[in-house]
């Protein structure tokens, strides 16, 4: 019996304490809070899954998602892809302390859905203001206007530059990753409201910013949902894009349905 009890003292030893044998902690405090508000039921499409990501750590992280909440998204992606996607980038780098997330949904205006004291509060890690913003991502009404959106983001990005300490700004990397699935509407071409020129413009201030304040890096990267769109209307689209991700020193991504959406692609350093 002594033996018996011995072999089993050491098996669980070796299950509590072997590298690997367990991919989470359920009693995580962000893994908890999530399933506390959306349910713990997998079907759910703004569940995300932790097992599958691995925690990747970077110095003074900063990452803030400009997501089309127009009401063309309640079509292109029925399945809340962009919920999924996001959700995903957060978990896997929220083991970070340096990390901080930013939440923007745009349709005719922009809405700062984690800055809920005003645009120098956007970047968070604060989990009680990142689960309910993320589940917010989930809306589709009205026109899509890049301009307000891309304006929120700048002013964001500005004020926390403002607030970097010396050496978490020289570390600092900043990423603005943006998804839509049409062009900017509506536009004024008198007063270059919403135009493909403004929105150029505002993404080359936006990444001038890290010369300005001497940030490691700042990137822009685009995606464009391109789902069943004909081709007199994607290409104008994917063209922007590609423009805007290239203006912005970024990726440009496509796809072609709400379930490809994904950002892992994306270099986050």
């Amino acid at each position: 019996m002594g033996t018996a009890n011995s072999v089993l003292r050491i098996s669980l030893i070796l299950i509590l304490f072997v590298p690997g044998c367990l991919d989470y902690d359920p009693g995580d405090p962000l893994i908890r809070e999530s399933e506390e508000y959306l349910g713990s039921d997998s079907t759910n499409p703004l569940i995300w899954e932790p097992e599958e990501y691995q925690p990747v750590e970077f110095n003074s992280l900063r990452i803030i998602f400009v997501i089309d909440g127009s009401q063309s998204m309640a079509a292109t992606d029925p399945t809340a892809g962009r919920v999924r996607a996001t959700e995903q980038i957060v978990w896997e780098y929220a083991s970070n302390p340096e990390a901080e997330f930013g939440l923007i949904r745009f349709d005719g205006h922009a809405t700062g859905l984690t800055a809920r004291d005003g645009p120098d509060t956007l970047f968070t890690r604060d989990r009680r203001t990142l689960i309910p913003a993320l589940a917010e991502l989930d809306q589709s009404e009205g026109n899509t206007n890049y301009e307000s959106a891309l304006e929120m983001a700048k002013e964001a990005i500005e004020l926390r530059l403002q607030n970097e300490t010396h050496h978490s700004l020289a570390n600092a990397s900043y990423h603005l990753v943006f998804l839509s699935d049409g062009l900017p509407f509506p536009m004024d071409h008198d007063t270059q409201f919403n135009t493909p020129d403004r929105i150029l413009q505002l993404v080359g201030q936006i990444a001038w910013l890290r010369e300005f304040y001497g940030a490691g890096s700042i990137k822009l990267h685009f995606a464009y949902l391109n789902r069943n769109t004909p081709d007199a209307i994607a290409q104008p689209v994917a063209a922007l894009h590609r423009e805007l991700a290239a203006k912005g020193g970024g990726d440009y991504l496509e796809f072609g349905s709400s379930r490809e959406i994904n950002f892992s692609s994306i270099d986050f350093r």
